[in-house]
């Protein structure tokens, strides 16, 4: 696994004004990608699980489907980013950065996961292994991004998140991680209704990655970086945020918790609406008492979605105030 300097320490000491070198998305495919993709996990290598050929069989029938439609190349090529990101800039903020690494085809097509995380026990949770499905989209449509955090709502929301089944041959599925969906790029004005800007937002970001193998990034570049890093996390912390209260209403503990005003717990929030109505738990939650704490910490020991979920969250969101 390649693993660089944090993101600050990589960007930080370089020239102010590096002249403009164009990094093709060709160089990008060839270079990163490719390494990307050669982590992957091939289903021929879990030769001691009984339902590979089961498996094996349902992919073929999903592809042969006639609504079953490949990932277009630019979303592949997002999906790479930000596996970069978090790898080489620690997107997702931890002070420990996870291993990351592309899901495996039966996972991706099955279980909605493009990319899975891993903190080891003792980087997030002092005693087990914390793990994270990542779904990558490059969507502008915002009633395909609402489904798709709808679904990723609903399975924290009933205690069901995908497993995730083709992961390390000596694993035989990870058991409920949770799965943020992440949008990339999001910047303001990256992404929206004109013609090709998804395209011109991932070759911006991909001409960023490719300094590290030609040249330093510009001045406006960092900022980019610097923006969508800040972005990707602000985003996760808000999903985390709505997770924590979905699951913490799901074990009838809702009153316990502190992630909800008094006058919210009294009205119905519909789950679509959820992301924009705790942004400001991002501002409120350094101010937890230990009250709130403690009972935080006792729904973790009896619940371990709600303990990942708690996890990662006040991990992110530190990093996001400091």
């Amino acid at each position: 696994m390649r693993r660089g300097e944090h993101f600050e320490s990589a960007v930080m000491d370089m020239d102010k004004d590096e002249p403009y070198v164009d990094i093709t998305e060709k160089k990008f495919d060839e270079v990163v990608a490719a390494e990307w993709e050669g982590l992957r996990p091939d289903m021929e290598d879990f030769v001691d699980f009984r339902s590979v050929d089961r498996d094996k069989h349902e992919m073929k029938t999903i592809k042969r489907d006639r609504r079953y439609v490949e990932a277009d190349p630019l979303a592949k090529r997002a999906e790479f980013l930000l596996m970069e990101g978090v790898d080489l800039y620690n997107w997702l903020g931890t002070e420990s950065p996870p291993a990351i690494r592309p899901a495996s085809e039966y996972d991706d097509v099955v279980n909605h996961t493009d990319a899975v995380a891993k903190w080891k026990a003792g980087e997030l949770d002092p005693d087990q292994d914390v793990w994270l499905g990542i779904d990558v989209t490059t969507t502008n449509d915002k009633t395909k991004y609402k489904e798709k955090l709808r679904r990723a709502q609903d399975e924290v929301s009933e205690g069901k998140p995908s497993e995730l089944k083709y992961v390390d041959p000596k694993i035989k599925d990870v058991k409920g991680p949770i799965r943020l969906i992440l949008r990339l790029p999001n910047s303001p004005g990256e992404i929206d209704d004109e013609p090709n800007s998804r395209e011109r937002a991932v070759e911006r970001l991909t001409h960023c990655m490719g300094f590290k193998y030609d040249r330093k990034l510009n001045r406006d570049e960092r900022d980019l970086m610097k923006r969508v890093r800040q972005e990707v996390m602000i985003k996760a912390v808000e999903q985390l945020a709505a997770y924590l209260d979905l699951r913490g209403r799901a074990l009838g503990k809702q009153a316990e918790l502190p992630f909800v005003s008094q006058e919210d717990k009294r009205k119905h929030i519909q789950a679509e609406d959820l992301n924009d109505h705790y942004r400001d738990l991002v501002e409120r939650v350094h101010n937890f008492s230990d009250e709130d704490i403690v009972e935080i910490e006792k729904v973790c020991q009896e619940d371990r979605i709600f303990n990942d979920t708690w996890r990662l969250f006040s991990a992110i969101n530190k990093a996001l105030k400091n």
